[in-house]
């Protein structure tokens, strides 16, 4: 079984207890990318307290990283809604600047 057979949160249960075999790690590089599918995935935002902790278990396994880490960085996606990434570049910041002095300048 590979990762992209695991589509239901009873699928992660049985990976996480043993009933399921499954050879796949994500690349060091790939962490961040994976969280997120994942997060996006199972709608973990919507999720109880109980099926949050299955996800957050299966992040463990398979990324390595400590809980404390993952619960940061499932709480700085859930905090952008949309990725890890900012909403406006810096080069955005410059053209939003003058596009918000052009709006004043006109009232």
């Amino acid at each position: 079984m590979n990762g992209n057979q695991l589509h239901t949160l009873a699928d992660l249960q049985a990976f996480l207890t043993g009933t399921v075999e499954m050879d796949f790690t994500v690349a060091i590089d790939q962490r961040y990318e994976f969280i997120v599918c994942t997060v996006r995935h199972f709608g973990y935002i919507r999720l109880k307290c109980a099926d949050k902790t299955v996800i957050l278990r299966f992040l463990e396994r398979i990324s390595g990283y400590s809980y404390q880490q993952r619960r940061q960085l499932v709480k700085c996606y859930q905090g952008s809604r949309t990725s890890f990434a900012r909403i406006y570049t810096c080069v955005d910041v410059p053209l939003l600047t003058h596009a918000r002095q052009i709006i004043n300048h006109t009232d």
